[in-house]
């Protein structure tokens, strides 16, 4: 009897830890298990900022990598007036559960790991964005997830979508610009896109892929042309944010331009950071005006930003 009082404590031990919450760097986290040390993110609704997520985060005992972010994580209600302005998120993140940053209206900077597949209902369900690119890893963009974002003038599409839900896109009122490296269309809804002229809407693929595109039940009645890297300008399609930068400064290339190094310069043009990865940890700087030069495959561009 007393062995098997044992192992229901212990199974109660680990059912009660297995949804610990804990804070880490002021933001909260939920211990999503204790096996795999898992965690994801919590309710954060009360942060404004920019947030950058870090791949592990500890309770202070045990480290857990961050795999996902649960929903509602850092939604506002319908009358929102404040919210988070740039969010980070690390290659470990899986996924991003439903309207996990629902009604942000200040967000106007995303930038997704490489490790993500999955993007949920409403997951950036009227926020302020007026750019998203889809990382590679992405298969499915779900119901709703993109709906409203009247700011969003371009989206691009990364290699490996295969499905987006009903009205992901609707009513993004000011989307100019998509572009997809999926050589095989992905599955649209018929209202993917509900409420917008899509012919008034540049759509850019591979070139072996227009024919396809073409004639792809909901995507033919885009503006559709050819995605050739030559046709992009690289002082105009290379951004550096969030700017101003408190922690990491994020730089934003197409998935087909090869990144080769960044190069952080003060105004005296001394050589401050020398790096290969598009994250710059910038937490050590001075506060003040930086340059930084990022040169590509396809060229070099310099940046200004501010270290606040």
């Amino acid at each position: 009897m007393r062995k098997i009082y044992f192992i229901y404590v212990l199974f109660a031990l680990i059912c009660n830890t297995a949804f610990a919450q804990f804070k880490d760097g002021g933001i909260n986290y939920e211990v999503v298990s204790n096996i795999t040390m898992t965690a994801q993110v919590g309710s954060n609704n009360e942060l404004t900022g920019d947030i950058v997520i870090p791949e592990t985060v500890t309770d202070g005992t045990n480290t857990y990598t961050v795999i996902s972010l649960k929903g509602w994580a850092f939604a506002q209600g319908d009358a929102a007036v404040s919210s988070i302005s740039s969010i980070s998120l690390p290659n470990t993140v899986t996924s991003i559960s439903n309207d996990a940053f629902a009604n942000n209206i200040l967000l106007t900077s995303v930038s997704l790991g490489e490790g993500l597949t999955y993007i949920g209902i409403g997951a950036f369900y009227k926020t302020g964005l007026t750019s998203v690119t889809i990382p590679n890893s992405v298969t499915t963009i779900d119901n709703v997830a993109f709906f409203a974002n009247t700011d969003l003038a371009e989206i691009n599409f990364g290699s490996g979508l295969t499905s987006v839900g009903s009205e992901a896109f609707a009513y993004c009122n000011s989307l100019l610009n998509v572009s997809s490296l999926a050589t095989t269309p992905p599955t649209l809804n018929a209202n993917s896109f509900e409420g917008l002229v899509l012919a008034n809407i540049n759509l850019s693929v591979p070139n072996e892929s227009v024919a396809t595109y073409s004639s792809s039940i909901n995507w033919q009645g885009f503006n559709i042309g050819v995605l050739y890297i030559n046709d992009f300008d690289i002082e105009s399609i290379i951004k550096v944010y969030p700017n101003p930068v408190v922690y990491e400064l994020l730089i934003n290339i197409p998935q087909n331009i090869v990144l080769k190094s960044v190069k952080v310069y003060d105004i005296k043009g001394q050589l401050i950071l020398d790096e290969t990865s598009n994250r710059v940890n910038v937490h050590n700087l001075s506060k003040g005006q930086y340059f930084t030069l990022v040169e590509t495959n396809k060229g070099k561009t310099i940046k200004r930003f501010v270290k606040s």
